[in-house]
């Protein structure tokens, strides 16, 4: 899975029309477009529709913050040891999680 790029949700649209016609030179390559709890869109390309499918349910308001991080860096392909590591060298969060 990547996101190709984060937009407004008034611009969603046209990015999104726009990697459709980059999956049609790309064979399996599934287009998305998630619409993330800030009123941004991610845009990219995944290689199953299951990885689209939680990619969207991971911005749903009841999965904490900190789970949230850690399903991305599964789907953006980082290992378990990588995603500990980073969760070990964070920095102090400040607000709600």
């Amino acid at each position: 899975m990547a996101v190709v790029c984060s937009v407004p949700s008034t611009e969603a649209g046209q990015v999104f029309s726009d990697l459709q016609t980059g999956a049609a030179y790309s064979p399996g390559a599934v287009p998305f477009a998630v619409e993330r709890s800030d009123a941004m869109v991610d845009c990219g390309y995944a290689a199953a529709q299951w990885a689209v499918d939680l990619y969207r349910w991971v911005w749903s308001p009841n999965v904490p913050s900190h789970q949230r991080d850690r399903i991305c860096g599964l789907l953006f392909g980082y290992s378990s040891s990588a995603i500990e590591k980073f969760e070990v060298q964070k920095p102090v969060a400040y607000g709600p999680t």
